[in-house]
């Protein structure tokens, strides 16, 4: 199967290695390698927090790995499938722990060196243009974190380091302390 023109039909049939994760944009299949420890936990310590906060509300967080079909087509003929870190879901009734269908309205990220700048613009702006309300990208190695904030036409950018805390967009009663998150 070529590495382009791949649609949702065709990415269900992917074999992946163990630990190894993909996005699917624009159907062009993007790899990505196992996860590094420190990653795990961010994440973990993230995801946790999160789902405490919106525990007993209709607002629901996912974690990797579950496939957000931000783009969705009934025929399957979609070309974009993303594997966010954390994906939250104001109205998550297309949702289920192995896929999404439909756009969040957060999604965090947390970087590893392999990313590039170019692949982080593009996720900007599929998140920006699909609806996507808010979008964290965690950077451990720098120990700081880009919010990006997409109203309109607008992409308005915040930055945090390790001493900050930051405000989740959806829901401006959940702080969280950063600090914490680069823990080692």
């Amino acid at each position: 199967m070529a590495n382009n023109n791949i649609t949702y039909a065709d990415f269900k049939n992917i074999e992946l290695a163990k630990g190894e994760r993909c996005d699917l944009i624009g159907g062009e299949l993007y790899r990505k390698p196992a996860l590094p420890e420190y990653h795990q936990s961010i994440l973990d310590k993230l995801y946790r927090q999160i789902t405490e906060f919106f525990e007993n509300k209709t607002v629901k967080a996912f974690s990797a790995p579950v496939n957000i079909r931000i783009l969705y087509k009934e025929d399957d003929s979609d070309d974009t499938v993303l594997m966010p870190d954390i994906a939250v879901f104001c109205d998550p009734k297309d949702c289920s722990p192995q896929v999404c269908r439909g756009t969040p309205d957060f999604i965090a990220e947390i970087i590893t060196p392999t990313v590039s700048a170019s692949e982080l613009e593009m996720k900007i702006q599929l998140y920006h243009q699909s609806g996507v309300r808010e979008y964290w990208v965690i950077d451990p190695g720098r120990k700081i974190l880009n919010i990006y904030n997409f109203w309109d036409d607008i992409i308005f950018p915040k930055y945090y380091n390790d001493k900050d805390f930051a405000v989740i967009g959806v829901s401006e009663d959940f702080k969280i302390f950063l600090e914490p998150l680069f823990a080692e």
